[in-house]
């Protein structure tokens, strides 16, 4: 299991219910965007395991492109796309921060 940064990553974490150690991949940074390369590289490494990646709209639009690696390398990713059609994280920043200013979300 895979996921970038989001308000959608709090669902993720909230109710996913790991039972072994090292089963999913996540930024502590804020990295938006992190999911999908992740999965690539976790079906890269572990070939035999599903591998489901979790994506904001906005997480996925940053890395997309990546298909075309998993495509060319043959490794069948999932990947769950949580649409909400803003960059909900960085809304929530302007919002709470610049109220009646929020710009380009």
């Amino acid at each position: 299991l895979t996921n970038g940064a989001g308000n959608y990553a709090t669902w993720v974490h909230r109710f996913h219910r790991s039972r072994r150690f090292a089963t999913q991949a996540a930024p502590t940074s804020g990295s938006m965007g992190y999911g999908t390369p992740a999965a690539v590289a976790a079906k890269s490494l572990f070939p035999h395991r599903t591998v489901i990646a979790f994506a904001g709209d906005g997480c996925f639009l940053m890395n997309g492109q990546e298909f075309a690696t998993a495509v060319q390398y043959d490794l069948p990713i999932i990947v769950i796309v949580v649409n909400n059609g803003i960059y909900g994280t960085i809304r929530m920043h302007q919002e709470r921060e610049y109220p009646g200013r929020v710009v380009a979300t």
